[in-house]
C-alpha cells in the first residue's frame, strides 16, 4: 500500500472491530463521542460520500495522531488493510493467470459501500465483438488518438494468445469496455485474431466503482498526464465539484473543497491542479505526436505552450506541423523510452520552426554537467544578461537539502576567496 492511501483514514477504518472503536475515540471530549462513534462505524460500513462525518473524524485523527495509543492503533489498522488488500490482488492475479470463468471484485458504491461485483469470461466471436463492444465513458484513455505504434507490442504477442481479457460492464445491449482498450485496439488491427475475451458484469456501473477498480488495478494502469487529469475531472464533476471555465468565479468550488475531494480519493492536489491545465490542450497537437501513449508531464506542458504562443500570434496548428520535417520513428518500436525521444524530437522541431516564424533570436545558454550521481545533478548553466554579460548559474537537481545547503555554502566561500584574491 502506496504512503499515499495508507494515510486516508477512510481505508484504514474499513479494517476497525468493535473493541478498537472504545480505543480510537478515547481522547475525544464525552459529548462529542457519541458522535464519533457513530461516524467511525459508518465509515467502516461504507459511508465515504462528502459528508460532515468524514470531516470530524478526519479532524480528530489530525488533532490526536501523536498520541502513542491512537498511533498504535492506526498502524495496526493499516497494516491489516496492506495485508487484505495484498491477499485480494492475489487472488484475482492468481484467477486471471488461470483463465478463470468468474472472478468477484469489491467495488464502491456512490455511497462509499463495498459491494462483491460478479464478472463472467466472454470469449466472442470477431464479427460480433466489433458489432456489440463500445468504449465506456469511465475509460480515461481515447480510442480515437490510439495508433499502431501505441499498441505495437500488444500486436506483437496478440496472435500468440490473449494474455489478458479486458473489462466491461453490459449496458443497453452492448459491452462498454473500462479497462482494456489497448488490448481492444490491437484485436481491431489484428484481423488474423478470431476471438476477443473480456470479463463482464451486468451490474449496473458508476465512475465510483470504477475508482475503486483504480485502487485494485493502479499498478497496471499506464496513463499519460492528460488522461489521468481527464478521469480526475469526470471523477470530481460526478462528485458535484465546479472547477472547469464554463463555471462563473462566485459558482467554482472553494479551494478548501478541492483538496477534500482529493483527500477523498487519495490524489495530490498539487498534482491534481497540474494536471487539470494539461486539459486546454487541444486535441490535435497530442494527435500529431508520434507516440501518443508515451507523453511525459514535461511534453504535454511544452506543448501548451507552443498552443498559446500560436494563438496568440495568430498561427494554425496545422501550418506549424506542415513546416516540420516529422523525424523517423519505428512504428513498431516497443521500447517506451525511445517512442517518448520521438516525441520530445518532434516538440523541439515545433518549437524551432514557430521560434523562426517569429524571428525569436536563438538562446546562447550553455549547460555543462560538473557531477552526477544516480538522478542528483550539479550542473552550471552560462547565458547573457540583457547587456550581453555572461551569467553563470550553478543548478542543482534532486539533491537532498542539507547536501545543496552544503555545497552552496562552500561554493559562495570559494567565491569570496576568488574575490578577496583578486582584489589583493
Amino acid at each position: 500500500m502506496s504512503d499515499n492511501r495508507s494515510k486516508n483514514f477512510k481505508i484504514y477504518l474499513r479494517q476497525i472491530l468493535d473493541e478498537e472503536i472504545e480505543t480510537f475515540i478515547q481522547f475525544a471530549s464525552s459529548s462529542q463521542k457519541t458522535a464519533l462513534k457513530r461516524g467511525v462505524t459508518a465509515i467502516r460500513d461504507g459511508q465515504v460520500s462528502n459528508s460532515t462525518i468524514n470531516r470530524h473524524v478526519d479532524k480528530y485523527i489530525k488533532s490526536n495522531s501523536t498520541r502513542s495509543e491512537l498511533e498504535e492503533l492506526i498502524q495496526n489498522l493499516i497494516a491489516r488493510a496492506s495485508k487484505t488488500e495484498n491477499q485480494t490482488s492475489s487472488t484475482n492475479s492468481k484467477a486471471l493467470k488461470s483463465g478463470s470463468d468468474q472472478l468477484t471484485l469489491h467495488l464502491a458504491d456512490e455511497n462509499g459501500r463495498y459491494n462483491a461485483v460478479p464478472f463472467v469470461l466472454q470469449e466472442l466471436e470477431r464479427s460480433q465483438a466489433l458489432e456489440i463492444i463500445e468504449i465506456s465513458e469511465f475509460n480515461a484513455r481515447e480510442a480515437e488518438n490510439l495508433k499502431p505504434q501505441d499498441v505495437a507490442g500488444i500486436i506483437k504477442t496478440l496472435p500468440k494468445g490473449q494474455r489478458e481479457p479486458a473489462w466491461a460492464y453490459r449496458a443497453h445491449g452492448k459491452l462498454y469496455i473500462f479497462d482494456g482498450l489497448r488490448r481492444f485496439t490491437a484485436f481491431k488491427l489484428c484481423e488474423e485474431v478470431k476471438t476477443f475475451k473480456l470479463y463482464v458484469t451486468d451490474v449496473a456501473f458508476n465512475i465510483f466503482m470504477y475508482a475503486s477498480y483504480d485502487n485494485l488495478s493502479e499498478d497496471k494502469l499506464e496513463r499519460t498526464p492528460y488522461e489521468q487529469g481527464k478521469y480526475w475531472l469526470a471523477l470530481a464533476e460526478k462528485d458535484n465539484l465546479k472547477i472547469t471555465d464554463r463555471y462563473h468565479k462566485d459558482e467554482k468550488s472553494t479551494k478548501d473543497e478541492v483538496k477534500d475531494f482529493c483527500q477523498r480519493f487519495n490524489i495530490s492536489y498539487n498534482t491534481f491542479v497540474k494536471y487539470l491545465r494539461l486539459l486546454k490542450l487541444d486535441s490535435s497537437w497530442r494527435k500529431a505526436m508520434p507516440f501518443t501513449s508515451t507523453l511525459t508531464i514535461k511534453q504535454l506542458e511544452d506543448l501548451l505552450k507552443l498552443q498559446v504562443k500560436c494563438h496568440d500570434n495568430n498561427i494554425e496548428v496545422n501550418d506549424l506541423l506542415s513546416s516540420v520535417d516529422f523525424p523517423f520513428f519505428d512504428e513498431e518500436s516497443t521500447n517506451k523510452t525511445e517512442n517518448s525521444k520521438a516525441n520530445k524530437k518532434l516538440i523541439e522541431a515545433l518549437t524551432n520552426s514557430l521560434d523562426q516564424k517569429l524571428q525569436v533570436k536563438p538562446r546562447s545558454d550553455t549547460t555543462k554537467e560538473l557531477y552526477r550521481n544516480g538522478d542528483s545533478v550539479i550542473q552550471l548553466k552560462s547565458s547573457k544578461d540583457n547587456k550581453g554579460r555572461t551569467v553563470d548559474t550553478v543548478v542543482l537537481k534532486r539533491l537532498d537539502r542539507n547536501t545543496s545547503q552544503q555545497i552552496l555554502k562552500e561554493i559562495e566561500e570559494m567565491i569570496l576567496k576568488i574575490t578577496s584574491s583578486s582584489r589583493s
